[in-house]
């Protein structure tokens, strides 16, 4: 069970950005752009991590790139901190 979710949220999160130029393009219903809106934001954009485009296309990295990964990895961090004293107030130790 972990294993899949694990496999299901790596791909989701390195996918998201296609993921919503996909809708954009191809989706004719308003539902499913919603959908794919929901997993957009929902799901951490891990291409903020890999600089292998920058470095394989020689595009600058900038400190903003460097930055905004360093805030998304802080925020995800911290809610499921959050996520887990919750989860852990609510079990008997």
């Amino acid at each position: 069970g972990v294993v899949v979710i694990t496999s299901i949220f790596y791909i989701l999160s390195h996918s998201t950005t296609e993921l919503m130029s996909l809708a954009e393009t191809f989706a004719k219903d308003s539902f499913y752009i919603w959908i794919i809106k929901i997993i957009y934001y929902v799901f951490p954009n891990l291409d903020y991590y890999s600089m292998v485009d920058k470095i394989i296309y020689s595009k600058p990295i900038t400190l903003g790139n460097i930055a905004v990964g360093w805030l998304q990895a802080i925020l995800y961090t911290a809610i499921l901190v959050v996520m887990g004293a919750i989860d852990l107030k609510k079990k008997d130790l």
